[in-house]
């Protein structure tokens, strides 16, 4: 049989493909490069200006990060490709592994010795409290290392040999050419391409002496003395990395808030009339049968009453972020310049005084931390022990009673502190501080043994449950009177994806699940970690006299570098109760203490912006 109109005639032509492709360009690359880059770029470190050795030293540096990040997701390489080697008997405790892969002990070291080198060089300009802080940080870290494989008693009543005081001698004199080197550079020119060698062979030589000293002891007594010292020294090292672990709790509010600006912008980006609005009843009724259905199975497993409990506590959450949002808008400022409080706005504020939120906040864990620093810097001496037995149990105490009083305080600052920005025309800021403040004074009055432990509720289906309901009744309401145009339910799609994203990070309350892109929670921090380099340009791009752009990219890296390290040793070792720690409790607490109130703040200032428009806007005009 004949085809009426040849084969070759239904071949694509060479327009058809290019049209074909710049569809399917527009819709996968084009989107992405419009609504993800354009957000990304302004976020990112910005090398320029910076000398050619100076950005290669950098891109050394963000290049170990990388290669790091990536030794999280596949941990178990290390186990497999290096011999397993026997743990101390006395760190072997419930929860973690008794085998080490032999690479791991010899590229911690390195790595430590590397991140403390970027660190230092980035404060050797830096002004004098940073530069005193760092410093006097790193030579309480090394005079752990230095004092680890001697006894200072020993050579007091003699009981050793002369060459055994040579190593000791030799790492104090390391220690003390840093300060040294400090003193001579502190008012020299910056030049981070001949600084940066010269502290890195200074740091790596006491790394170095130690790891020689612990390998003769291990040979010549058959004690893997070396793995105990420096899980102890990573152990110590814990609190110092803390703040970025609770930092990632913004950079994943801050990721929410972008990913759904995206989603929404490219599912409706170029769309016809009426598609949007679409969409969003789509959206809207999938998350209401998802969180009435959770409600339901949570009622039939506990019971109305404890549901019923458990959610009217939840409640308050949303009551008290519209009380704050309504206070913030509707108090008159005392300056004339007065700044409108904005999505965009209450998260650039938050980015910006999150860091100095968060040090207040774990202030007294910091505390504990120093004190076991300092502790495991003392010589080794007969009273060592004691001292730091001492040490570790002060800051247990601190971690238990004044730990919650603490908190009580900083939040209660937090409001009085947002009434101030209120009056100074600072609205973003004094929304995200009184979001913060309310909130979580709510959280310890619902904690258990607190007066409305009764109103206390687990998980996060409560909250999302009051946020997905609100925004269906908005939706709803608009349809009814006729005004749900295409702007306001791209506003209202970017709203439902928001609090649809904010519940996959159920993953972190259990950090050896396998929910995040195939790997477990660790997979959720290492994004977030990555999403705070790609968008620190917010802080490492500013310039001051106090503390320099190199200075800040510098000492990011270094503390980027060193936080990873103590992650990774906790995972490759298998100490499971530091990772849940890691995972669970600390990034969870980041996203709720201080990523949460951002999109409580911009939920409200989103909803807020759809009604004066949707008042301003006649029925006639909807898309």
């Amino acid at each position: 049989m004949a085809f009426p109109i040849p084969v070759q005639r239904l071949r694509p032509t060479r327009a058809t493909v290019a049209a074909v492709a710049g569809v399917a360009w527009a819709l996968s690359f084009g989107a992405v490069r419009n609504f993800v880059w354009a957000d990304l770029r302004q976020g990112m470190i910005d090398l320029r200006g910076l000398s050619r050795s100076t950005r290669a030293l950098v891109w050394i540096g963000f290049t170990l990060l990388g290669a790091m990040l990536l030794a999280l997701l596949f941990n178990d390489v290390w186990r497999a490709a290096s011999p397993l080697v026997p743990m101390n008997a006395s760190l072997a405790t419930a929860g973690r592994g008794s085998m080490l892969p032999v690479a791991l002990i010899p590229t911690t070291l390195f790595l430590v010795a590397l991140a403390w080198s970027f660190a230092l060089t980035g404060a050797l300009h830096a002004r004098r409290p940073i530069r005193l802080g760092v410093l006097g940080v790193y030579l309480l870290s090394g005079a752990g290392w230095v004092n680890s494989d001697t006894s200072l008693a020993s050579y007091l009543i003699g009981a050793a040999g002369g060459r055994d005081l040579l190593p000791l001698l030799a790492g104090w004199a390391l220690l003390a050419a840093v300060p040294l080197y400090f003193h001579l550079r502190r008012d020299a020119e910056a030049r981070p391409a001949r600084e940066f060698p010269v502290l890195l062979t200074l740091v790596s030589a006491v790394f170095l002496l130690a790891q020689a000293g612990h390998m003769e002891s291990w040979r010549s007594m058959g004690m893997p003395v070396l793995m105990g010292m420096l899980e102890m020294n990573v152990a110590a090292m814990q609190g110092l990395v803390m703040p970025l672990l609770l930092l990632i709790g913004v950079d994943i509010a801050a990721f929410t808030h972008h990913a759904s600006g995206w989603a929404a912008g490219i599912a409706t980006g170029g769309t016809a009339r009426g598609v949007p609005q679409a969409i969003l009843l789509g959206a809207v009724a999938w998350r209401v049968s998802q969180v009435v259905g959770e409600l339901l199975e949570r009622v039939a497993t506990d019971g109305v009453r404890s549901e019923a409990l458990q959610y009217a506590g939840a409640l308050g959450i949303p009551l008290l972020a519209l009380g704050v949002w309504w206070a913030v808008t509707r108090v008159r400022a005392a300056l004339p310049e007065d700044q409108p409080a904005s999505a965009e706005g209450i998260l650039e504020e938050a980015e910006r005084y999150a860091v100095p939120l968060i040090l207040a906040f774990i202030g007294v864990q910091l505390m504990g931390s120093a004190l076991v620093l300092v502790a495991q810097a003392l010589p080794i001496t007969p009273l060592t022990a004691v001292v730091q037995s001492i040490a570790t149990g002060l800051s247990g105490v601190l971690n238990r009673f004044v730990t919650t009083p603490w908190h009580l305080v900083i939040n209660a600052t937090a409001l009085v502190l947002a009434v101030r920005m209120v009056r100074r025309g600072r609205r973003s800021l004094a929304l995200y501080l009184g979001i913060f403040g309310a909130a979580h004074l709510w959280y310890e009055a619902t904690h258990p043994g607190r007066p409305l432990a009764a109103l206390g509720w687990r998980g996060g289906e409560p909250e999302d449950f009051w946020w997905t309901l609100s925004i269906a009744a908005i939706t709803l309401a608009w349809v009814v009177r006729g005004r749900l145009t295409r702007e306001r339910s791209v506003a209202l799609l970017g709203l439902v994806t928001m609090t649809w994203l904010l519940r996959q990070t159920d993953l972190l309350d259990d950090p050896y699940s396998p929910l995040f892109f195939g790997y477990s929670g660790i997979g959720f921090l290492a994004f977030g970690i990555l999403w705070d380099v790609l968008t620190a340009g917010s802080w490492a791009n500013r310039e001051t006299d106090g503390l320099p752009r190199v200075s800040r990219v510098l000492m990011y890296v270094g503390y980027v570098l060193l936080t990873v390290t103590v992650v990774n040793w906790a995972l490759t070792s298998h100490d499971l109760s530091t990772v849940g720690q890691f995972t669970g409790d600390t990034a969870m607490v980041g996203l709720e203490r201080f990523g949460k109130p951002i999109l409580y703040g911009v939920i409200f200032l989103t909803l807020g912006s759809a009604f004066r428009s949707a008042r301003e806007t006649p029925a006639a005009a909807r898309a």
